[in-house]
Formats: structure tokens, C-alpha cells, sequence
């Protein structure tokens, strides 16, 4: 069995990465911290830990790096780079790519990339998923892990600031 037929919700895929990144520590997924009207908060919301610890330290460790394998491993050969190596940025970039055949097609695909960024100091987790790709060979790496760069990229220039007097 290739587990095809297993479907896991994506969010709770990310839920389970999410911890990884956060240390182990599992919450329940936030898409929104607060709401603010005129600028000013009107309601927040708490996160809410789900398990304060999914393994041991040792193993997390262990998933961390390879993790971070996927997408930055670079064999000295050339010839077994991570899967994941279309999702690698200067952003650094740790996760896992997925390709799954559509049971009921032989020729229609699930294609994924789940990970985390900056794989340092973790600020974000995401999953890409891309259902039935019309277009090239169907690649969890090359397809989902370009798309979760971009969006890794996007989202983290958005911290970026300079200090324009002290460049003077």
C-alpha cells in the first residue's frame, strides 16, 4: 500500500509542521491574531496549545535537519540533491515535498511542499498544495516548492527595513 487513498487534511499537515518549527510545541492554527477597526484593536485572539511536546528533543532535532536537507542538501557528487531544492532561497527554507497519484486516474496528481522559513528562527509555516497540475511532469519539489519559495520570499521581504540615516 502506498497510502494514495489516505487523505489528510492540509491544515492538519501544517499543524504538524508548524510544531516541528515551533520546538514541538503543537497549537491550534491561527490565521488571524486580531482585528483592528480605525486603527485600533478591537478583538485578539489567544493561541492555544494543542500538545506542549509531539516527540523528544532528540528526534525533533533529527526532523529539523532533515527538514532542512530537502531543500539545502548539497551532495558533493551532484547527484542526490534534496527534493526539495527548487523551494531554496536566501530565505532559508526547510520542508518536505509530496507527490501522490490520484487513485481513481493514472495519469492525475497531488503535488505538495510543506515546510517553514527562516529555518534559523522560524517565523512562518506553509503548505502549497497543487491539485491536478495541467502543465510538465507532476513534482512536489518543482512545482509546489517554487510556489512555497516565492511565497516564502514575498512574505519575509516584508520585514526588511533600512535605516536610511545610517547609511549617510
Amino acid at each position: 500500500s502506498f497510502g494514495y487513498e489516505v487523505q489528510i487534511p492540509p491544515i492538519n499537515t501544517l499543524t504538524f509542521f508548524n510544531a516541528i518549527a515551533n520546538n514541538g510545541k503543537m497549537v491550534r492554527p491561527m490565521f488571524v491574531k486580531s482585528v483592528t477597526h480605525n486603527g485600533k484593536e478591537v478583538q485578539s485572539f489567544s493561541t492555544e496549545v494543542i500538545r506542549p511536546s509531539i516527540c523528544s528533543p532528540r528526534t525533533l532535532k533529527i526532523i529539523q535537519e532533515m527538514l532542512y536537507n530537502v531543500v539545502n542538501y548539497k551532495d558533493p557528487d551532484g547527484r542526490r540533491d534534496g527534493t526539495g531544492k527548487p523551494a531554496g532561497s536566501d530565505v532559508t527554507i526547510a520542508g518536505k515535498t509530496g507527490t501522490a497519484q490520484i487513485a481513481a486516474s493514472s495519469t492525475a496528481h497531488n503535488v505538495s511542499f510543506c515546510g517553514y522559513f527562516p529555518y534559523e528562527n522560524p517565523k512562518y509555516s506553509c503548505i502549497v498544495v497543487v491539485s491536478r497540475p495541467r502543465n510538465g511532469s507532476p513534482s512536489g519539489g518543482l512545482m509546489a516548492g517554487t510556489i512555497f519559495k516565492e511565497i516564502a520570499e514575498k512574505t519575509y521581504s516584508y520585514q526588511i527595513t533600512l535605516n536610511l540615516r545610517a547609511m549617510t
